[in-house]
């Protein structure tokens, strides 16, 4: 009685170590087992999901510290320059 599936003969064992031949051959077989499927697609969803976690398709902020805008910014409110002494 086996515990891990059925036992193979030896030239069924050494078939499975045969490589292919061409390139088109190994994708072709590495495509059809679906574990190999499954880890591409969970990999396509993460890198999907990172892309529409960080807006990938937005452009960045175009402002740095200490840029100077030759126009100016406008301010939607009005604000004043913070009392150091009162705030510290």
């Amino acid at each position: 009685m086996s515990f891990f599936g059925s036992r193979k003969s030896r030239s069924a064992r050494a078939a499975a170590l045969k490589s292919t031949s061409s390139l088109p051959a190994r994708i072709n077989e590495i495509l059809r087992d679906r574990s190999v499927l499954l880890r591409l697609l969970a990999g396509l969803i993460a890198t999907l999901l990172l892309v529409v976690v960080t807006e990938g398709w937005r452009s960045a902020f175009p402002y740095r510290i200490d840029d100077r805008v030759e126009n100016g910014v406008m301010a939607r409110v009005r604000f004043t320059v913070p009392n150091q002494r009162a705030t510290e």
